[in-house]
């Protein structure tokens, strides 16, 4: 009797065949995270949906559940509600909605949560409108700030980042305003972030680099960059925060996903350290767009390392 015999296992090669076929199956559900591709199949879709009983009762409740969430409740089983009953709702109603989410998805860190909704939630055209004017609002009023704090420029430049790191469910995939206003509105605000820099410190082509065949002939160059006062040099330093935290939060996904845009933010970034001699960064904010400038030439290299931020893609059934 054979080894296999002996242990209770299938002999020849047909055993051999149904052992290589799990190991495969286990493999591909290790691989998707844990999805059961065997018999309990049912009982995870079963429990990826929320119960009937834990949905809100009303307009009211679901608002109230939005701002205060409930523990070990995400946003995305509440879009099964709205799903369910926007059409219903006034203007006024979805405007309600629409600004609780948005204040949630922007001032909390779960952005998980808050993709899945808006994975739904855009299907109401009117939702998308209202959640897009609200960020063009928070946007507009901090790069207006007079006094700014740096701390919410970092939390401007994690929500873009985030935005545009996300695997948005078609047809809300697409960056153009039939598709997705959002990261339309997202993307403009950024894009004025990365011209706005250069034209602040009189920079039109880039940083300055001497020629190499004539470098003992060239003159001392004229200071290109302007004195600012302390109000613009705030405002400055709080849109490369912008910059570094986009940066920070999209990891490699910003040169595989926006590879233009990944050239322009490492242009700028570049021209922030180069060539901003005469004026007071601080250490602290000079050292961070180093790191920044690294990880883009470090996530641009062919063979570069995942990104260890998660994607932010979720639906609910």
């Amino acid at each position: 009797m054979s080894d296999d015999q002996q242990r209770g296992r299938p002999s020849g090669g047909r055993g051999r065949g149904r052992g290589r076929d799990q190991r495969f199956l286990n493999n591909l559900q290790a691989q998707m995270g844990g999805m059961s591709l065997g018999g309990n199949r049912r009982q995870q879709r079963g429990r990826s949906a929320p119960l009937r009983d834990d949905l809100p009762t009303s307009l009211e409740d679901f608002l109230e559940r939005v701002r205060t969430p409930k523990p070990h409740e995400s946003l995305t089983d509440l879009a099964v509600y709205y799903r369910e009953n926007y059409a219903n709702w006034t203007d006024a109603e979805v405007t309600k909605v629409a600004e609780a989410v948005f204040n949630f998805s922007y001032h909390s860190d779960s952005m998980y949560d808050a993709v899945g909704f808006l994975n739904v939630a855009f299907a109401d055209e009117r939702f998308q409108n209202i959640f897009t004017k609200e960020f063009v609002i928070m946007a507009a009023i901090l790069l207006d700030e007079s006094d700014p704090d740096i701390s919410q420029y970092e939390r401007l430049g994690g929500f873009i980042g985030h935005m545009l790191k996300t695997k948005f469910n078609r047809p809300f995939h697409l960056i153009v305003d039939y598709s997705n206003k959002l990261l339309v509105a997202v993307m403009n605000v950024l894009m004025g972030i990365l011209n706005e820099i250069p034209e602040a410190l009189g920079i039109d082509e880039g940083p300055h680099v001497p020629d190499a065949d004539n470098v003992e002939e060239e003159e001392e160059p004229t200071p290109a960059v302007p004195q600012l006062n302390d109000e613009d040099l705030s405002l400055l330093k709080c849109k490369a925060t912008v910059l570094v935290c986009v940066v920070r939060v999209m990891n490699r996904r910003l040169f595989l996903d926006h590879f233009d845009l990944n050239d322009h933010v490492y242009k700028v970034l570049r021209i922030l350290l180069c060539d901003t001699d005469g004026l007071a960064l601080g250490k602290d904010l000079r050292r961070m767009i180093l790191t920044a400038i690294i990880d883009i030439e470090k996530f641009s290299v062919l063979g570069a390392k995942n990104s260890t931020t998660n994607v932010l893609t979720q639906t609910p059934t």
